[in-house]
């Protein structure tokens, strides 16, 4: 009771004040991601590069300037004033050469010279820990490191779920979570966390994934994008389910890079033609000869064509209507009966909008 009344009274003081919200410390092309004294979670399935995308934020935070980083849009904040250590706790990848490459990409992308130790970065593995021990030796760690550095932490947590003996046992999650959220409020901490997804869903694992999903601020789903046979193309989908304060589905498209073994922002065109892949019905390859045969003898009204289209491919209207406004505003490239080079265009005729298919350099 004592503890409840002194945040009762710390909470009307500072209801009476000019409340000063936190300015977010990562953006991602301008738009807020990450805000200070949040638990993020970054989610998906086994082979997604969620670890590869973790370095990404980290090589923001813990950069000399502030950087947009490997070009895919993420940038810190630019508030002086501010600074931070970011670090990063591993639990799966081995001490001889995995994790220790993975530390020196970070700090090479971050400007830092491969045998340089910058102190803004800290780091340990949780692999030699026995699950047991775990969350024990995460909790004095956390308290080893608050004790240790004076500024902001950011700690990326990589794999959350093997912090504790099973994801799936309710007294450990709460365990964990609970010891998050106070680090969160007490202690100015920040917490990004990479996490698996169940297997064909979008559903953090197990009961930690659940507590984890309710109590984030950000939650960033990775998934390579999918043809519509099921088979994963080479764009790499990164996906904001949840943003504090920002409207769910901000999204941008990466791809990995051999030569660099890092994530790279995708091409626009692949990213164009795997959008297209994952289209089940009225694919590109299929719409293309069907406006062909429909438009052969002139103009069509919109309401006929997506009626007539919807009939030969199997499709619903409004699927029609959405493949055919996208090939009038992209003007691609389409050929008609006579196998020249036209596009798809749209004229009002009074009330109705009518489709034709003009030759290139046609008025």
């Amino acid at each position: 009771m004592p503890q409840l009344l002194e945040n009762r009274e710390k909470l009307r003081h500072r209801s009476t004040e000019a409340v000063r919200f936190a300015v977010p410390l990562v953006f991602q092309d301008d738009e807020p991601v990450i805000w200070p004294r949040t638990l993020n979670l970054i989610q998906g399935q086994t082979g997604s590069h969620k670890s590869r995308v973790a370095a990404l934020f980290a090589t923001v935070m813990i950069a000399a300037g502030i950087p947009a980083c490997d070009a895919v849009g993420l940038a810190r904040h630019g508030e002086e004033g501010q600074s931070y250590t970011l670090c990063y706790v591993d639990t799966e990848r081995n001490a001889s050469d995995d994790f220790p490459f993975a530390i020196q990409q970070m700090r090479e992308r971050a400007g830092y010279a491969r045998n340089e130790h910058p102190a803004c970065f800290d780091f340990i593995t949780l692999e030699p820990i026995p699950r047991a021990e775990r969350l024990k030796a995460l909790g004095q760690y956390l308290e080893y490191v608050r004790g240790k550095y004076q500024n902001h932490l950011v700690i990326v947590l990589d794999v959350l779920t093997d912090c504790i003996s099973s994801f799936n046992d309710e007294k450990e999650s709460l365990l964990l979570v609970d010891m998050l959220n106070r680090f969160i409020n007490s202690r100015d901490v920040t917490f990004l966390c990479v996490i698996h997804e169940n297997p064909g869903g979008v559903k953090a694992r197990g009961h930690l994934g659940t507590e984890a999903q309710n109590k984030a601020s950000t939650v960033l789903q990775v998934a390579y994008m999918k043809q519509a046979n099921g088979e994963a193309t080479d764009v790499i989908e990164m996906r904001y389910l949840k943003r504090r304060n920002g409207s769910p589905g901000l999204s941008f498209h990466v791809a990995y890079d051999e030569a660099t073994k890092g994530l790279i922002r995708a091409d626009a065109t692949a990213v164009a033609q795997a959008t297209a892949s994952r289209r089940a019905k009225a694919t590109p390859n299929e719409l293309a000869p069907a406006l062909a045969t429909e438009l052969a003898f002139g103009p069509l009204a919109s309401g006929e064509l997506e009626k007539r289209l919807a009939a030969r491919l199997g499709a619903s209207a409004r699927t029609i209507r959405e493949r055919i406004a996208e090939l009038a505003a992209t003007a691609e490239k389409l050929p008609n009966m006579a196998g020249c080079e036209c596009v798809l265009t749209k004229a009002k005729d009074g009330k109705e909008t009518r489709y034709s298919l003009t030759p290139v350099g046609a008025d």
